[in-house]
C-alpha cells in the first residue's frame, strides 16, 4: 500500500509547462483514458455513510462499483458499471465497511444518463432506485448545488490542498492487482479545467462541453481512484458550512475515470463526473416526487473531515472489476 499524494500535472506558476504539458496529455487522452483509489487508510462505514457497493451478476459476468445514497432509497453511481446490466441483476450493499458484509438492497430501477459516450466517458452518471430499505446507519449526503460549485471552482483554482475526499473498495495498487475487503478513503487535491490535460482533444483544442461535465483531480505522490472504486463518491467539504449537522460535505463528482496503464499515477489527473453539470437530470428522473438535499440536509452520522487520512482505496479477493 502505498501511503502518498498525488503531484498536480501542471504547473500553475509556469504558463509555458502548462501549454506544454496540456497538449501531449490531449494526444493520448482517447486512447489511454480507462475507468477506475490507491495508497489510502481504512475508514468505518460511520465516516463515509453514504458509501454503499453496487454488485452485478448477469449469469455470465458479475463485478461490482462504488456509490452514493443521495436519497432514502436512490443511489447515484457511474453509467460504465451498468451498460451490461438489467436494474433485477444489481444489489446494493449498505452500512457496512467490509465489502459484501452490508445489507443487500435489490434495485428496482435503473436510469442511464442518455448522452453517456462509453468513449470519452461524457455523461458517465447513473441512478439507482432501490426496492427495500437502507439500514439505519446508512445516510444520505447533499448534492452540491450551482453557486456551491461556483466556491469550488474558486477553490480549484488556486490549486487548495486536500479538498476532497474519496473512498471505494477498489485496487489497492497501482497495476490495479492488490485487493482490500475493506473500505478505504483518500484525499485528493482538485485541479482546474484548464490544467487538467483530459479536457483537451487530439488536436490540443479545450474541449468545454468535456470540462463542464467533469472534475480533475490529483495528489502530490502515487494515490487515487482505481479498479473498482467506479461510480464511488467525490465528496467536498464547503467551507462555509463546517458548523452544519453534516459538516457541509457535499457530493460533488462520481469516480468515473483514470490514467489506463497505471492507478494512482503522479502525471495523469483522475476524472470524475461533475455532480452539479447533472443536477436537473436527476431530479427528473426521480420518482414518486422524492427530492434530493441541494447544498443542505442528508449527510449527517460522518466523522470530522481532517479524520481523513490523505490516502487511496483498494480491494483483497480475486474479483472482476466493473470499472
Amino acid at each position: 500500500m502505498k501511503i502518498s499524494k498525488w503531484i498536480a500535472v501542471f504547473s500553475t506558476v509556469v504558463m509555458g509547462i502548462i501549454s506544454t504539458a496540456s497538449a501531449a496529455h490531449a494526444s493520448e487522452q482517447h486512447s489511454e483514458r480507462a475507468p477506475r483509489i490507491v495508497g489510502g487508510d481504512n475508514l468505518t462505514i460511520d465516516q463515509a455513510p453514504w458509501q454503499v457497493l453496487v454488485h452485478a451478476s448477469n449469469g455470465i459476468i458479475s463485478g461490482y462499483c462504488g456509490g452514493a445514497i443521495i436519497a432514502d432509497n436512490y443511489v447515484l453511481t457511474a453509467a460504465h458499471c451498468l451498460t451490461k446490466f438489467s436494474a433485477q441483476e444489481l444489489t446494493v450493499f449498505a452500512g457496512n465497511e467490509v465489502w459484501l458484509d452490508g445489507e443487500p438492497i435489490e434495485v428496482s430501477t435503473m436510469f442511464i444518463h442518455e448522452d453517456y459516450d462509453d468513449k470519452s466517458f461524457f455523461a458517465d452518471i447513473a441512478l439507482l432506485k432501490l426496492s427495500g430499505s437502507l439500514p439505519s446507519n446508512a445516510k444520505s449526503i447533499s448534492l452540491i448545488s450551482a453557486s456551491e460549485q461556483s466556491e469550488l471552482e474558486t477553490e480549484m483554482g488556486i490549486s487548495m490542498p486536500n479538498n476532497f475526499f474519496v473512498s471505494g473498495w477498489g485496487a489497492t495498487s497501482g497495476d490495479g492487482v492488490s485487493e482490500t475487503i475493506l473500505l478505504k478513503g483518500v484525499s485528493m487535491t482538485g485541479v482546474s479545467d484548464s490544467s487538467c490535460g483530459w479536457n483537451y482533444d487530439s488536436n490540443y483544442q479545450f474541449n468545454s462541453a468535456f470540462a463542464n461535465s467533469i472534475i480533475c483531480a490529483n495528489n502530490t505522490q502515487a494515490a487515487g481512484a482505481c479498479s473498482g472504486d467506479s461510480g464511488g463518491p467525490l465528496v467536498w467539504q464547503n467551507p462555509n458550512r463546517v458548523a452544519d449537522s453534516d459538516e457541509g460535505k457535499r457530493l460533488a463528482g462520481v469516480v468515473s475515470f483514470g490514467y489506463k496503464y497505471q492507478c494512482g499515477s503522479q502525471f495523469y489527473e483522475d476524472g470524475f463526473t461533475q455532480v452539479s453539470t447533472y443536477l436537473s437530470w436527476i431530479n427528473a428522473k426521480m420518482a414518486e416526487g422524492n427530492s434530493v438535499a441541494l447544498g443542505g440536509g442528508g449527510g449527517g452520522g460522518a466523522a470530522g473531515w481532517l479524520s481523513f487520512i490523505a490516502l487511496g482505496l483498494f480491494m483483497m479477493r480475486r474479483r472482476l472489476h466493473l470499472s
